[in-house]
């Protein structure tokens, strides 16, 4: 009997060994984890997972109860369902997203938002107020508006902002609206220049000072190590 034979020979007989035990293997795992109707087995042979459309009770699969306006999820945790855009879940139904005038369902689908120029208020949205010297604004500490440059928010309104000499305007509209020069700190409303004792440079912000190195910091002087 040749080589090529005798290796043709042995794979027929690997083949048929495999067809004989498959059906016993599929047989044990059956036996041993039973698959119950609306449910499939899953990749380990031995377990079993339910249907779409179905969620696990017992050792069964039970339907899963979809209420109007919902979609399975696919998901094995939770309700196994969400609801349409437009719609949110509350007490196990999908309610409709009232959407006032001038208003619009956000990117989730569940909430609402204003439109640009309006604010929530009392489930509607009603039109801003705008003070004098603001603009509509997405920022404005979700007021819907800002205070135009040279201005700053108080109390519901738009000061002008008093500069002091050696300051210089920012370009938020809260706070003072101004900060001082680099070489100038803050002191009781204006800018104080800074003095810098020797052996000292402005710190990175300019509003401050270091010792140059290896001078060590001590009663607003800089001390020789």
């Amino acid at each position: 009997m040749s080589g090529r034979f005798q290796k043709l020979r042995m794979s027929l007989l690997g083949l048929c060994a495999l067809a004989f035990l498959a059906p016993l293997a599929t047989a044990q795992a059956t036996s041993e984890a039973p698959v119950p109707a609306n449910a499939r087995a899953d990749t380990f042979g031995n377990r079993w997972i339910c249907n779409e459309g179905f969620r696990r009770t017992g050792e069964s699969c039970s339907q899963i109860a979809l209420p109007s306006d919902a979609y399975l999820s696919g998901s094995s945790y939770g309700t196994g369902w969400e609801c349409h855009h437009g719609f949110f879940e509350a007490d196990g139904i999908c309610n409709r997203v009232s959407v006032p005038d001038h208003g619009y369902l956000d990117a989730s689908g569940r909430r609402w938002e204003c439109d640009r120029g309006f604010a929530r208020s009392s489930g509607a949205c009603v039109k801003l107020d705008l003070p004098a010297n603001a603009f509509l604004s997405d920022s404005g500490a979700g007021q819907g508006w800002d205070c135009e440059r040279g201005f700053v928010r108080s109390y519901g309104r738009c000061d002008r902002i008093v500069l002091p000499a050696n300051a210089f305007l920012t370009s938020t509209g809260s706070g003072s609206g101004w900060k001082c020069a680099r070489g100038f700190r803050v002191s009781d409303n204006a800018c104080e220049a800074i003095t810098l004792p020797a052996h000292a440079h402005l710190s990175s912000d300019g509003h401050g000072w270091n010792c140059n190195q290896p001078y060590r910091r001590s009663d607003g002087a800089c001390l020789a190590p």
